[in-house]
Formats: structure tokens, sequence, C-alpha cells
């Protein structure tokens, strides 16, 4: 999957214009994906991942059916998950990374389970504050796949954590002022940045 999203990088679908530098937003695997992408190439300038399971992710065994193979890179301390941490730890040190953002979900409906994973991604897993970057928390599930048809947040308005379609879903303030803000800062009166009960370095 890295290898087809730098062939699209390189020559965008209806566009013979090769991109030169880019942003992308990537949710869930497509984190991985985007991650794997960034130990290879430097066209990245910033990378926001929206509930990735860097770590792992629930449910792993019982999605075998669905997601085949890519089930097995998504158990906690699967090698491949291992492996790109550790990459990217020494990336981090050599100062060889884009700016990066990570956006974690906390609604997670399950009994006792409040605040402690969007459903399918534990907030521990979608956090990179371990590796120096910020982490910006929203109440919302991981997709709107575990909901009724139509269910969106009393409160927001939104619909999953990944489905931004206007200014009013939480993430949006997070990511104009990321990926606008000459020094990819964060303003501090957003909600998001109180840290959740489970994450890594819990602010």
């Amino acid at each position: 999957l890295a290898v087809q999203l730098k062939t699209f990088l390189e020559r965008p679908e209806n566009d013979s214009t090769e991109i030169a530098r880019c942003d992308i937003i990537a949710h869930s695997m497509g984190g991985l994906v985007a991650r794997n992408y960034i130990l290879s190439e430097d066209k990245v300038r910033r990378l926001v991942t929206i509930g990735t399971p860097s770590y792992g992710g629930l449910f792993s065994a019982e999605a075998g059916a669905l997601l085949n193979n890519q089930a097995e890179d998504l158990e906690f301390g699967a090698p491949v998950t291992w492996k790109l941490h550790r990459e990217w730890s020494a990336a981090a040190n050599r100062g060889d990374l884009p700016r990066c953002l990570t956006i974690v979900g906390t609604n997670d409906f399950a009994p006792g389970q409040f605040n402690q994973s969007d459903v399918v991604v534990p907030c521990s897993s979608a956090s990179l504050e371990n590796l120096g970057f910020p982490v910006y928390y929203v109440p919302l599930g991981h997709s709107g796949a575990f909901r009724e048809p139509g269910w969106s947040d009393p409160e927001t308005g939104a619909k999953a954590i990944a489905v931004i379609e206007d200014e009013i879903h939480p993430s949006f303030p997070a990511l104009e002022s990321f990926l606008n803000s000459e020094d990819c800062s964060l303003p501090d009166n957003l909600p998001g940045h109180n840290g959740g009960s489970n994450d890594v370095g819990d602010k």
C-alpha cells in the first residue's frame, strides 16, 4: 500500500504533474501506510493521523474475516507495527520526520470503557506523544459503522472521527491550525489538549 501511495504521489490520477510536497491526512490503517511511506520519501510536509492503530487495535482477531492477513498486523506487539515504531523512533531522534499531529477518539460507549478508546483503537495506540508529537482528543468513535444509520453526535452533529464535513467537526480547529500555522502549533484554548486517562505520556 505504501508503494501504491508513492505511485499516486508521483503521478496523480488525471494529472501529469508530479507532486513535490504534500500534506497527508490519514484515517485508521491509512496512517500506518503513510508512516511507512514517509520512511523512504521526503515529499510529506505534515502528517495528521486520525484513529490510527500505531501499536495495535481492538478486535483484531474478530476482524480476521474482513481484513485477511492485515488483522495479524493489528495485534498488539505485531512485528509490522513494532518494526515501524523502531524505525520512526530512530528517525525522530535524527530529526528526519515531518511535523505530525495525532487525533485520538475517546467515544467508546462500552460500559466502563469511555475515554479509553474509539471502540476500535485504544487511546494509547492512536497517540504518538511518546515520539514527541502533539495529540488532540475528540469525543467521537472510530467510524459510523458501529452506530445506527444517520447517527450523529448530539452535541457536535459530527458523524464519526474521520467524517470531517465542515468546521463544526471537533477536529476541524486543530486541523486548521496545524496545517496552516507556520510552527504547526495548536491554540491553547482548544478543548482537545486535555490528555486521556490511558494516553502514553499522559499530560
